[in-house]
């Protein structure tokens, strides 16, 4: 069931990545270019809220749901969600402390309160679909999930966004088909569990958000703190950055951004299903340096199938300089560095899920802490001397939290090697960087280096006998 869940998550995603390249073609064709940094902040508003906005749930879902029963589930998950719709009105608030402290008075925005309840609707929709995800992960019925979540939010999508753009709507119409379509989504899977979408809704509304709400809050508040740090820093530096820099800057770092949201979690898909058992084997405390040896490898190599795809880009670099004429920077460097940037989190991330339900969440906590701190610190005094390039400070702040998550495995169950690299992946990397920095050009050459690289790692895989059944 597992490898079929897996195979389901990866061909719905990947296929999901080509929905979302046409989305963000179809988006820079019809909108100008200051609509598209408008979009960019709205997205990664979205983005940040809809985090916070979880409200330690996903965190109480990831370790304690597979304990639990279907029944006890149910009944947790109709309270998560009312009170997460309980909280919006507090990111109304935000928006307009926002708005009275002039942040969106560069884009000339019109309607924006109108603008404030669409982008609040998403929030609480996307804060749901995250906690619903987990829930779903949590009964292993992920299959639905997914298939459900490539029709509707990204097939569907599509469609309707080209019909809308094609026809000279706004961001605010597609901001409402994506209100249209999420509540949609949330309403299909959740009513799974119940007669009709109408007892569904009578049991949300009916949930109380008094009796045992925010339970093993020392925990899942530390575990919330950490991921909202982990998936915040790149939104909030570019939130920043976009106050004291032009549209057509912000434009270009809107599309790399967009591209680190989406591609993220199609690239860590492999380490998000291994969550359950990953909860398990830590509740056990078995010896993982095995288990983690495996996710490692076939996460570095996966992922380098993310970035060897990428190569194709060459091929139409100055096509696609032409298209993003009116953009400002190297969008093509932009666009390759985000691929990479998108990668890092699906290494280390099931090394920090053993250590973080492994109750060494504080410390885990001191040290990401730390490396948002300094990583922010830095971007502060590079932007003085007018080194802005945000993508390069999320790297630092991945590769830190990589580093850290390590040392506190070792620190907790000994040193043993527990991360095994894809030479593909590795290998891929410098290529790309290579090409940049105009030191290779050779497209055959690359294109050879990879499959010989891949036959490497295949070797690599056999000799070492891993134990498929994770």
């Amino acid at each position: 069931m597992f490898k079929t869940a897996v195979l389901t998550r990866y061909t719905t995603y990947i296929v999901g990545i080509l929905t979302t390249v046409i989305n963000l073609l179809m988006i820079t064709y019809y909108l100008d270019v200051n609509e598209f940094a408008v979009w960019g902040i709205a997205s990664s508003i979205i983005y940040i809220f809809s985090q916070i906005g979880q409200l330690t749930y996903v965190q109480y879902i990831d370790k304690y749901f597979p304990n639990l029963s279907f029944g006890e589930t149910k009944i947790k998950v109709y309270q998560f969600l009312k009170t997460i719709t309980l909280f919006s009105p507090i990111w109304l608030s935000f928006l307009f402390l926002l708005d009275g402290l002039g942040y969106f008075d560069k884009f000339l925005i019109e309607n924006i309160y109108i603008l404030f309840l669409l982008l609040v609707t998403l929030i609480v929709l996307e804060s749901g679909i995250e906690i619903t995800s987990k829930y779903m992960l949590a009964l292993q019925k992920t299959q639905s999930y997914d298939l459900n979540e490539f029709l509707i939010l990204k097939l569907l999508r599509s469609l309707l966004f080209f019909g809308f753009l094609y026809n000279g709507f706004s961001i605010y119409h597609l901001f409402f088909v994506s209100i249209l379509l999420r509540s949609s989504f949330l309403l299909s899977i959740l009513s799974k569990n119940e007669k009709n979408i109408k007892v569904l809704v009578v049991n949300i509304i009916s949930a109380s958000v008094f009796k045992n709400n925010f339970e093993n809050l020392k925990y899942t508040s530390i575990a919330f703190v950490i991921k909202t740090l982990q998936v915040t820093f790149l939104n909030i530096i570019f939130l920043i950055y976009s106050n004291f820099s032009e549209s057509t800057e912000i434009a270009t770092y809107s599309l790399g951004i967009l591209l680190i949201n989406n591609l993220r979690p199609v690239i860590s898909s492999f380490s998000s299903l291994l969550t359950p058992k990953i909860s398990k084997r830590a509740n056990i405390g078995n010896d993982s340096s095995n288990f983690l040896l495996l996710t490692s490898f076939l996460n570095t190599f996966l992922s380098s199938v993310f970035i060897c795809g990428s190569f194709i880009l060459f091929l139409f670099e100055e096509d696609i300089k032409d298209y993003f004429i009116g953009y400002g920077g190297d969008i093509i460097f932009t666009i390759f560095l985000s691929i990479i940037a998108a990668t890092i989190m699906s290494i280390y991330h099931p090394v920090l899920l053993m250590v973080k339900f492994s109750e060494k969440e504080r410390t885990l906590l001191k040290g990401i802490a730390i490396s948002y701190v300094s990583c922010l610190v830095l971007f502060f005094i590079f932007q003085l001397i007018e080194f802005n390039n945000l993508i390069l400070f999320y790297i630092l702040f991945e590769l830190l939290n990589l580093i850290f998550s390590r040392s506190v495995y070792f620190n907790t169950f000994g040193k043993t090697k527990i991360f095994l690299f894809s030479y593909t992946y590795l290998l891929s990397i410098f290529m790309i960087l290579a090409y940049s920095f105009l030191l290779i050009n050779d497209f055959t050459l690359m294109i050879l280096l990879v499959i010989a690289s891949c036959l490497i790692d295949y070797s690599r895989f056999k000799k070492r006998k891993f134990d498929l059944n994770i």
